[in-house]
């Protein structure tokens, strides 16, 4: 029989006309959670550290940019290996109907997210330069007010960053969505480097399939289609990282710089120097 968590409450964390709870903690072997389940929908992500995620009677790994869309009646903890295991967590927490609208406004009622039906909660991976991006739009936003405001103004950056800026066309069929899915989430960076080619790999699918679903849904060839993977993840590179232009191009398998300044700025309107000065984000 699968063992049932002590019941938290949303209204015990919240103060006031508080709307949502938001957090930044430290947990190790030391902290004194207990197995629970909510009356609230709870997102949180890794920004540092390493454990196990004790999951609706199931245990599963937990590490650095693990984030997880957590349901009430969902039941869980953590657990660590050794003493100096830890996570450092950025935790949000509240009423399911106060994002009623984002289903069917932003995910045309998909059972996805906060609503999927599936036994275990949806999960994403955030690379190093969205993890960044995302926790310092959190480090901003943890001295706000617990307003519906601030709560929209969080998941939807967060949705956008993580879904939308990644998610191609609904129209498009199961393995292509796939196939961007898994080339923007390596976690190495080397499918960016062999471009055109780890594509095609993760398709599955000859390089005229490839070309001719494109061509059909997003009007681009792979060879185009992949650049614009690679300028997107350019352009997150440049607002969340200090690292130089041409780390940057070589790091995305643009082993030609001025190749990249050329495509980045048909693009985007701007040079990726003029960019960065634009768009930068201080940290």
């Amino acid at each position: 029989m699968e063992r049932v968590g002590t019941l938290f409450e949303l209204e015990h964390f919240l103060e006031g006309s508080d709307r949502f709870h938001f957090s930044k903690n430290r947990l190790s072997a030391e902290t004194d959670l207990a197995y629970h389940r909510h009356d609230y929908f709870e997102l949180f992500w890794v920004s540092e550290g390493k454990g196990h995620h004790l999951l609706n009677g199931k245990t599963y790994r937990l590490a650095k940019g693990d984030l997880l869309f957590m349901r009430p009646g969902d039941s869980h903890t953590f657990s660590f290996d050794a003493p100096s295991d830890f996570v450092l967590i950025y935790n949000l927490a509240f009423f399911p109907k106060d994002v009623s609208c984002f289903q069917e406004r932003y995910l045309q009622n998909k059972e996805e997210y906060f609503w999927t039906t599936e036994a275990r909660p949806q999960q994403l991976k955030a690379d190093e330069v969205q993890l960044k991006t995302l926790s310092n739009r959190a480090d901003e936003l943890l001295g706000a007010p617990r307003s519906l405001f601030y709560l929209d103004n969080l998941l939807l950056y967060l949705f956008d960053l993580m879904v939308f800026s990644n998610s191609p066309d609904n129209l498009a069929p199961f393995w292509l969505k796939q196939a961007i899915g898994a080339f923007n989430a390596e976690p190495t960076g080397k499918a960016y480097q062999e471009g055109v080619a780890a594509f095609l790999a993760l398709c599955g699918r000859s390089n005229a399939h490839v070309n001719r679903s494109l061509g059909a849904f997003y009007g681009q060839n792979v060879t185009n289609f992949v650049n614009g993977l690679r300028l997107r993840r350019a352009k997150q590179a440049l607002t969340a990282t200090n690292k130089g232009i041409k780390e940057i191009a070589f790091d995305l398998g643009f082993n030609d710089v001025n190749y990249f300044h050329k495509l980045f700025k048909a693009a985007n309107g701007l040079s990726p120097n003029a960019y960065r000065n634009k768009k930068t984000i201080v940290f």
